[in-house]
Parts: structure tokens; sequence; C-alpha cells
């Protein structure tokens, strides 16, 4: 069966609108939200406008019901708790250009904050703001751009929706290339300060200010990216990544804290969202290490490891057409929870 990929908050480098699907929705549907995206794409069948996802987890069973458009846009979220009544959670506005416009949200089933977002001419988001049922601004966010489309501005207003609450301002070298970056607080004075060059030249270091100098380096067939990150007070955060020369897929990635030891190591099969292993050290030594596993290019499990004990793990089962019709969670080998996956065509 023919499928299309839905990428979501997981990967580092999601587009905001996307974000904007799943960050809103509620508390039980964020878990089952974020145990899908585990999976680095999900696939839905072609035909899908409504997927229900049944799960239960200590004898309580729970189900979610999402809906689709034509598009294949998310457009409500509803869901149940046993055999209470079905209630909705979230409901999402499109316009015809794709584009996310506004979310309204719900609490056992009633309407509470809605979010609304703006766009440029030229599709990128210029205002994305919250507000409760009084009509009162959770947040409130604009992005400024210059003419080559480099965001150059980033406010976040206070619950008035006028006065400023910090202020974020970018600096560029030739082709959008980040040159300096400044966090204002609601007094206009300078909260933290970044330099993305390894030598700003003429610019006074401080406490408050970070500089970023990144540097790459070939031996042999391997491409290796060196990013150290300077404070002002002359402590150093170095990570390093690994790539092969002739594809440039990223295939290691390290991470260092201020005393140079290592913290987080990354390896990769040639594609950031299919890692092999995940490792995190804790005062030099291995605390806990994450396995994953793949078929046919899917992932098919993952475990994670504590003093070589396994602690938690993960399996997904897929139909014949490749897609997910279900997950099993293990804590220290035992069953945890179980979801369960229907496509619906309506």
């Amino acid at each position: 069966m023919k499928s299309i990929y839905i990428f979501t908050f997981f990967l580092l480098l999601q587009v905001q609108y996307l974000f904007a699907q799943t960050a809103f929705v509620s508390t039980y549907d964020w878990q089952v939200q974020s145990m899908l995206d585990e999976i680095y794409g999900i696939q839905l069948p072609k035909s899908t406008r409504t997927l229900n996802i049944y799960s239960e987890e200590k004898g309580k069973k729970r189900l979610t019901v999402r809906k689709y458009n034509s598009k294949q846009q998310l457009i409500s979220v509803h869901f149940q708790k046993g055999d209470q009544a079905i209630l909705p959670a979230s409901r999402f506005y499109w316009h015809e250009n794709g584009k996310l416009l506004a979310c309204q949200l719900y609490k056992k089933g009633e309407k509470t904050d809605s979010v609304y977002y703006a766009y440029t001419p030229e599709g990128k988001i210029k205002c994305a703001a919250r507000m409760n049922r009084k009509g009162e601004f959770v947040y409130k966010i604009e992005h400024t751009y210059n003419a080559s489309g480099c965001k150059i501005a980033t406010v976040n207003f206070q619950k008035d929706g006028q006065s400023i609450n910090s202020k974020r301002v970018y600096e560029y070298l030739d082709s959008c290339k980040l040159y300096h970056a400044v966090l204002y607080d609601r007094k206009d004075k300078i909260k933290n300060e970044w330099f993305y060059v390894c030598d700003p030249v003429g610019e006074k270091m401080t406490k408050k200010t970070k500089k970023i100098c990144t540097n790459f380096n070939l031996v042999n067939d391997t491409l290796y990216s060196e990013t150290i990150e300077t404070s002002g007070k002359g402590e150093n955060y170095r990570t390093i990544s690994k790539y092969r020369k002739s594809d440039t897929a990223l295939v290691e990635w390290n991470s260092f804290d201020k005393n140079n030891a290592l913290k987080f190591q990354t390896f990769y099969n040639g594609k950031v969202e299919q890692p092999l292993e995940r490792r995190y050290f804790k005062n030099g030594k291995l605390h806990t290490r994450t396995l994953f596993t793949y078929l046919n290019n899917q992932i098919v499990a993952y475990k994670v490891e504590h003093k070589q004990k396994e602690i938690l793990s993960r399996e997904y089962r897929f139909n014949a057409e490749g897609d997910l019709i279900g997950i099993q969670v293990k804590n220290k080998g035992k069953i945890n929870r179980v979801f369960r996956m229907e496509y619906l065509p309506e």
C-alpha cells in the first residue's frame, strides 16, 4: 500500500507549523503522539481519514481518535477514557496553501485556549499567539525577516500582547550565514550574546558572551566537524560529528562537558532520523545506552540498558503493507503499555 510520511517534533529540524499539529493536544494524546513519533515518520495509508489509537495500561483502556482531511492534515483529536463519552481535545484549521491557521483546545469537552498563526507572503511564520478563554495572551511571538528571508528578530510579548518580554536579534554574513545573536530582556538589557565565528574581530567578550566556532577536517574517508562553544568565563563545550566522505552522511556525534569529558554519543547508519545506538555518560562512565533495531529501513524495536540490564524496551508491529499496527512497551522486562492502531477511510 502506498504511504506518505508524516514527520513531527521528534526530529530537531521540523518546521514550526508541523510542531503545532501535536503540541496543543491533551496530555494523554501528547504521550501517544510522542510514542508514535519515535518511529521517525509515521506511515499513514493514503486513504486514511481516521486513525484510532487504542491503548491499555495497568488495566485502564483509552482511545484517541485523530481525524485528517483529504490532504492528510490533522483536523481534530478526540479521546475517551474507559467507557466515558468521547470528548474533543483539539481542532485544527488550515489554509488552502497548506499552512496551519489556528488550533482550538478543549478541556473536559469545553473550549479553553486558542492558538493562531500568521505568515509572510513567502510562507514564513510571522506571528504565533495563544489566548485563553478570557481573551488574555498566554504567549505572543513575532518574527521579522530581511529581504533575503533571514530572520533578523524574534520578539516575545507579555500577557498584554503589547509589552516586550524578551527580544532576540540576529546579524548575518553573506548568504544568511549567522554571525551574531543577542538576547535582550524586557528592560532592553543584554541577557546573552553569541558570536558564530572563531575570532570575532574587535568584539568585547563578557560573562554574558558565548563564542561558537566550527572547523572541518578530512581524515582518510571521514569528514570531522568540531564545534567549540566558549563562554565568557572561558569554559569550553565541544561537539564532534563524523560524516562519510562519499555522501557526507552522518555516522557519529559526540558531546563533551566543560571538563572535556564525553557526555553524549550517538552512532548512525547514515541517516539522522535512524540512530543505531545512543550513549549517555555520567562522571566519565557509561550510564545508559539505547539500542535501535531496523528492518527494511523501518524501526521495529529499541531497548534502553543501564549497567548492562534492560530497563525499558519497545516493539513495533507492522502489517504486510508496512503500516504501524501496534506498539508494546516493557519496563524491566514486564509489559507496561500496549497500543493498537486502526486506519479508517472516513
